[in-house]
């Protein structure tokens, strides 16, 4: 399960680096957010208005357009990297 088409109204989960992200598809939109501390969720942002080419515009929690994509994983984690910068440094250095 790694394509934003395939989330449910049920809570979809993936894991990526040590973190754990939540998706919900409700009226047309797929929210994303970041579970791993499960005491404090965070919004990260939404995927809407999937294109022809399958490909879903990627909203930031400033509404600011992150990306397009299909897919769920790269949309998680661009958009925690928007979310954290420093998320991003600590991502390049792991891998």
């Amino acid at each position: 399960m790694f394509d934003i088409d395939e989330v449910s109204g049920y809570r979809t989960v993936v894991k990526c680096m040590g973190r754990t992200f939540s998706a919900v598809a409700a009226d047309g939109e797929v929210t994303i957010t970041d579970v791993t501390d499960i005491t404090r969720p965070v919004r990260l942002g939404v995927a809407r208005g999937r294109g022809s080419d399958g490909r879903w515009r990627i909203i930031g929690p400033n509404e600011q357009d992150v990306l397009t994509t299909a897919s769920l994983l790269h949309a998680a984690i661009a958009l925690r990297q928007a979310v954290e910068p420093a998320f991003a440094a600590r991502a390049v250095r792991s891998e």
